[in-house]
């Protein structure tokens, strides 16, 4: 279903009303410390998945994390019980594309780290579904995400741990995922694309950040969609294209727009004017005004 600029927004205010920057790590907001318990836990839901893609990406070479439940409703296959969150994708050694290489289970805690939590998501990891299209990724990865907050230091931290699956598979195609990875952008910035050379690009609404993605990409993706997702085979030609470029990356582009910024406090984050003409931000008086 279509996915508007709100929910970006949405999900990106999220993460900056909650983390704020600390060193070399992030910690807990007050925002964040002053909403209730079940807002808290919500909140850590999304956090913990933010940490997933941060962690699993930088430590395992993972270049793709997608919702499983993306893939299985893209599929029109039924949910189930529990099941891992994430299936987990890495270029191809030697040669374009992608491989399917494991799944990822990820859980938020507010407090300290919980051995419990642990166990839990190493349980959940390996309860893999029946996945569409028959291309097996034999012994595949499984990881057990869990993200905190230090109860000493406030600190946002992770702990990663790979439960052993024994005679597992993954029977899915690398093309299929990645159609549900890109589709949610693509479709909530649908009304907004512009065309910039080889790419579209967008800007994001209130924030100050523009994306772009290669067009012949968002051309492959939608004639996948009108074939019924058969074989996506045009979309595996595009990416091998694409791949001789940037291999193993995400095509995903998110930049600032040059002269906009955010400004961060406790109580607020909200977006700045435009640069001077010496190339200084705006200051910010007492009372909050702009200049």
């Amino acid at each position: 279903s279509r996915r508007p600029q709100m929910e970006m927004k949405w999900r990106s205010a999220m993460v900056l009303a909650n983390l704020e920057l600390s060193g070399r790590g992030w910690r807990r907001s007050a925002s964040y410390d002053r909403l209730d318990p079940s807002e808290k836990s919500a909140v850590s839901y999304f956090l913990g998945m933010v940490q997933a893609k941060l962690t699993v990406g930088s430590v395992l070479r993972c270049s793709h994390m997608v919702h499983l439940d993306l893939v299985l409703k893209q599929a029109g296959l039924p949910l189930g019980k529990k099941r891992p969150d994430f299936l987990t994708l890495r270029a191809k050694r030697g040669r374009p594309g992608y491989n399917v290489v494991g799944v990822v289970e990820a859980k938020g805690r507010t407090n300290g780290f919980e051995p419990s939590t642990l166990v839990a998501a190493k349980k959940q990891a390996v309860l893999i579904p029946p996945l569409p299209h028959n291309a097996m990724t034999k012994s595949p990865m499984a990881v057990a995400s869990v993200a905190y907050f230090d109860n000493d230091t406030d600190v946002w931290k992770s702990v990663l741990e790979d439960p052993v699956l024994d005679g597992e598979v993954i029977d899915t195609t690398a093309e299929l995922s990645l159609i549900a990875y890109y589709r949610p952008v693509i479709e909530g910035l649908r009304d907004a694309w512009e065309v910039d050379g080889e790419e579209l690009s967008a800007p994001v609404e209130g924030t100050p950040y523009r994306i772009s993605i290669p067009k012949i990409l968002v051309e492959a993706v939608d004639e996948a969609r009108r074939d019924g997702y058969a074989g996506g085979e045009q979309f595996k030609e595009t990416l091998s294209v694409l791949d001789y470029e940037q291999p193993g990356e995400d095509f995903i582009n998110v930049r600032q727009t040059p002269g906009e910024d955010w400004e961060f406090d406790e109580d607020r984050i909200r977006l700045l004017g435009e640069v001077d003409s010496a190339g200084a931000l705006p200051k910010v008086h007492e009372q909050g005004a702009v200049s």
